[in-house]
């Protein structure tokens, strides 16, 4: 769960050209999703769920390491559409 976490805040650092943690990417983050068509709806889901998603990995990955087993599919999923939406999008520009 920490390497997903990781994974998302290094493709975040690439594609936002920044060095912030994940908890800090949210307000650049939503620029970067309303470039170059999106769309202010998407952006404003995309990042209320990333706020929810750092929390919930500060919370129970990063300082705790108390995630509950049965939430390991859904955050493996979440984490891999947050990033395959991110990487279609920089292909788009």
């Amino acid at each position: 769960m920490d390497d997903l976490r990781l994974a998302l805040e290094v493709l975040l650092h690439s594609l936002l050209n920044n060095h912030k943690s994940l908890e800090n990417q949210t307000q650049p983050l939503g620029a970067f999703i309303k470039q170059p068509k999106g769309s202010p709806e998407l952006a404003n889901m995309f990042c209320k769920l990333f706020e929810y998603y750092s929390k919930y990995q500060n919370t129970y990955v990063k300082h705790d390491a108390a995630v509950v087993e049965e939430e390991v599919d859904f955050i493996f999923e979440v984490t891999s559409c947050f990033m395959r939406h991110l990487v279609r999008i920089a292909s788009q520009a």
